[in-house]
């Protein structure tokens, strides 16, 4: 039946000496041998009509555990007969029923059923009241659990009833984990002599004096597991034993240690949160398998059924414990991941700083804490401290985060690595990123991998001033060779062409070849200002004489009126005016007439490729058209307009 349980019973009593009567199962010979000793009257110890004893131990080879309780057989021949009546409890029933105190009433004496009701197993109800109830006396069950846990063979106090030993051995052992169930054994006959030479030495006896246990100053983890043994209180303590008892490889004294925990635990606000008591319990139970339930819900890494009193250490806890502890606990790469996803800022900062070390403990776990610190990582976290490496791997993944302050903290070696990662969008990132920034050992380097973005972010960042001087000689290199290879079809403003001039140092036009030159300028978006247009205006107008093509005119259209205002009003930087003096051509003593040499240099261009609309568009008067076109500049003394 679904409300009962099958419970395996025998008969043992005299039949030419004490043997067994009457069994539902076959036992295994050396646990007959210990039944039969077990099952016999405790030496020393008489039984008055009425009385009775409880005794338990497990039976080795039927791997089974033994309640068994002793009635006298007065009417048998031979003083000192009994009867015992065994229950055989089997692994499943000692780790399913919580209170093992209702087994007291499943015993039938012979008195009461005929011996062949033996040899059956017996159907028991498997929901009956608590015998551990509230009137067991909370000092005999403090002497068992005092006495008993300190690891050493315990007698139990004489001067109780019987009915109170039974409940407090009943509730004591009751409240341990099944594991735990199978390792104790008791006999309460009182008064039975106990002798190193018996077959069997229990852990608990009843002894012969008529006292009872004094009441004495427990420790709190005495007073705690009492309670909870006499059923005073919630269940969480037991919960707690329950749980993490089940696969601890210490025996008794672990209970004690369980239960301070849990006192400890309960303090903190329900939580393994203290480092210090984290580590106590890796300390107190070594091993990997060693109470491998209680270390995974200590790291938050368990199936998530405890006790809802208890919350696991923070993330970044875990990882230490874990790195501190190899030896005692096992983190998987999937657990680690499961913990990371659970992570704080404050855990992340915390493993960033501290990633080295990790590396170091915990290898084959660093790339997972080092994707989950990518993924979760701002400003905020690189401006903070963490091993270069990881930093490295961060921006390399997250180039959103990319700045001149998130990169600034790296080596050129490091940047370089970036560099060769970057894809994409990634790549202008980096390049803006870096021009302000002084790298000069590995810049030829870092501009090579970056190419034409490199370029760009450089030529952007002069233009404002923003380009470190250690680029300087790098990115005039590598913009004379784009220019050769005219690599530069990306400059979309006059202010980006004259960027590129001044980082040239506006080189002769002789040696420069104007269909590069022209080819940028004409059709861009004209936003260059003040004296960098002057210069740049300066430099496309000498240019566009020295190597006269088919768009010299339309330069030369573009930049002369404004230049030659510029000149007559006298206000060329000096640069400009360095740029025109050196490249205009010579009217012998009045040389130094810019305006004049202007003119001389369209009448220069005009003998070489004449353009009646061009002349016609500039901006002067008639006299000096007739004299560009008739090349007359510099040859006579007449008076200019200017």
């Amino acid at each position: 039946m679904a409300d009962r349980y099958s419970i395996n019973q025998a008969l043992f009593g005299y039949s030419d000496g004490h043997r067994l009567l009457a069994s539902s199962l076959k036992l295994p010979t050396r646990d007959l041998y210990l039944l039969a000793a077990a099952s016999d009257l405790a030496s020393g110890v008489r039984l008055r009509a009425t009385e009775s004893y409880l005794s338990g131990l497990m039976l080795p080879d039927a791997e089974m555990y033994c309640l068994i309780r002793t009635w006298p057989a007065p009417e048998m021949p031979r003083p000192g007969c009994v009867w015992s009546h065994v229950l055989f409890l089997d692994n499943t029933l000692l780790s399913t029923w919580r209170d093992l105190g209702p087994l007291r009433d499943a015993f039938v004496s012979v008195n009461e059923a005929p011996k062949r009701f033996y040899s059956k197993p017996l159907e028991y109800p498997i929901h009956h009241r608590s015998s551990a109830d509230y009137s067991t006396p909370a000092s005999l069950i403090e002497e068992l659990l005092t006495d008993y846990y300190d690891g050493s063979n315990t007698t139990l106090s004489g001067g109780y009833e019987a009915d109170e030993l039974e409940a407090a051995v009943l509730a004591v052992w009751s409240q341990q984990w099944p594991k735990l169930r199978r390792g104790f054994s008791f006999r309460l006959a009182r008064g039975a002599e106990r002798r190193s030479s018996s077959t069997i030495l229990y852990d608990v006896w009843v002894g012969r004096d008529d006292a009872r246990a004094p009441i004495r100053d427990q420790a709190s983890w005495v007073r705690r597991a009492a309670s909870d043994a006499r059923r005073v209180g919630g269940e969480e303590l037991r919960e707690f034993l329950w749980r993490y008892g089940q696969d601890v490889s210490t025996g008794r004294a672990t209970l004690p240690m369980l239960v301070r925990l849990f006192e400890t635990v309960q303090s903190q606000g329900q939580t393994f949160s203290s480092l210090e008591v984290a580590s106590s319990v890796l300390r107190a139970f070594p091993g990997h398998d060693n109470a491998k339930t209680l270390k995974r819900d200590m790291l938050g890494i368990g199936d998530r059924r405890g006790p809802e009193t208890v919350s696991a250490v923070s993330v970044a806890t875990a990882f230490f414990l874990a790195a501190t502890f190899s030896e005692d606990m096992e983190l998987s790469a999937t657990e680690a991941a499961d913990l990371l996803r659970h992570a704080s800022a404050s855990d992340i900062s915390t493993l960033a700083r501290n990633y080295a070390e990790l590396v170091v403990a915990l290898p084959p776990l660093s790339p997972v804490v080092a994707d989950a610190i990518a993924q979760r990582a701002d400003e905020a976290l690189l401006r903070g401290d963490m091993p270069e490496g990881l930093r490295t791997a961060v921006l390399s993944s997250r180039p959103d985060l990319i700045s001149a302050v998130t990169i600034g903290r790296l080596t050129g070696g490091a940047v370089v690595k970036i560099a060769a990662a970057a894809r994409g969008g990634a790549r202008d990132k980096v390049a803006e990123a870096i021009v302000g920034l002084d790298y000069r050992d590995d810049a030829n380097e870092i501009a090579l991998l970056l190419g034409t973005d490199f370029l760009r972010a450089a030529i952007n960042a002069y233009a404002i001033g923003g380009l470190h001087p250690t680029w300087h000689s790098v990115v005039s290199t590598r913009l004379s060779a784009a220019l050769d290879t005219s690599s530069l079809r990306w400059i979309e403003r006059t202010s980006e062409l004259a960027a590129v001039g001044e980082l040239l140092g506006y080189p002769s036009p002789d040696d420069v070849i104007f269909e590069q030159w022209s080819s940028l300028y004409l059709g861009i978006i004209d936003d260059v200002e003040g004296t960098r247009r002057t210069e740049l205006q300066a430099f496309l107008f000498c240019a566009a004489v020295a190597e006269p093509t088919q768009k010299s005119w339309p330069v030369v259209l573009s930049a002369f009126p404004q230049l030659r205002i510029i000149v007559l009003e006298g206000s060329l930087s000096p640069a400009a005016y360095r740029l025109l003096d050196r490249n205009l051509p010579s009217i012998g003593y009045d040389s130094w007439d810019l305006g004049r040499r202007l003119l001389a240099a369209l009448a220069q261009l005009w003998r070489t490729i004449p353009d009646q609309s061009a002349l016609a568009a500039l901006p002067i008067d008639e006299q000096e058209r007739s004299a560009v076109a008739s090349d007359s500049i510099g040859r006579d003394s007449q008076s200019w307009s200017w």
